[in-house]
């Protein structure tokens, strides 16, 4: 018997996932020199290594002491609700989801913190703040992300702010949330307006 959680996740999902699960073994979870070459690097940018913009999301360093938990809490959040928003509203969707909350992520934890960080909870955010704003309007996300799950995600970014569980990307986090609302907005808005 297949999960319904498989079974709705697309191309965008997959490849993803595969990304984040392959960049944390090549990097060794930072631990290896190639780190640097998926590093957000903006001088590396501008001289053409476009990539830079996008694969710090794909990097996974050791959280609560183990690289295994920061790549199994993200890439099963990100599973879930990307998931979600592909097969409900289509790959093109979620994809210009994932580019915008990926750069607008990179570089809010680049101001934040400089170049080492990494990891895919800003885009992970980005789709907690999509879902939640575009549950009001589509009745299939209502049982994938539950007001219940909304508030825990809250408490969990407050309690990211205190410090009690080492270095997070607080600032990658609060950004992808706002980065994710906006789009849900926008994207209501304009359907709206094409229905007129």
């Amino acid at each position: 018997m297949s999960s319904p959680v498989i079974e709705r996740a697309g191309g965008v999902t997959w490849v993803v996932l595969g990304a984040c699960i392959g960049t944390t073994l090549l990097t060794r979870a930072g631990a290896s020199p190639s780190t640097q070459w998926f590093l957000f690097e903006p001088e590396r940018i501008v001289q053409g290594e476009f990539w830079r913009i996008f694969t710090p999301a794909f990097l996974h360093f050791s959280v609560l002491g183990s690289p295994l938990v920061h790549l199994l809490f993200n890439g099963l959040l990100w599973f879930v609700f990307a998931g979600a928003v592909e097969s409900v509203e289509g790959r093109p969707r979620l994809l210009v989801l994932f580019l915008f909350a990926t750069l607008g992520s990179n570089i809010a934890a680049y101001l934040a913190y400089g170049s080492r960080f990494g990891g895919l909870s800003g885009v992970v955010y980005a789709l907690i703040g999509y879902l939640y704003l575009s549950r009001r309007h589509n009745a299939a996300y209502l049982p994938v992300l539950t007001p219940q799950m909304m508030y825990g995600f809250i408490v969990w970014l407050a309690l990211c702010y205190t410090g009690l569980f080492g270095p997070v990307a607080n600032a990658a986090h609060l950004s992808g949330v706002l980065i994710g609302s906006a789009y849900a907005l926008f994207c209501t808005l304009f359907s709206a307006r094409r229905e007129r």
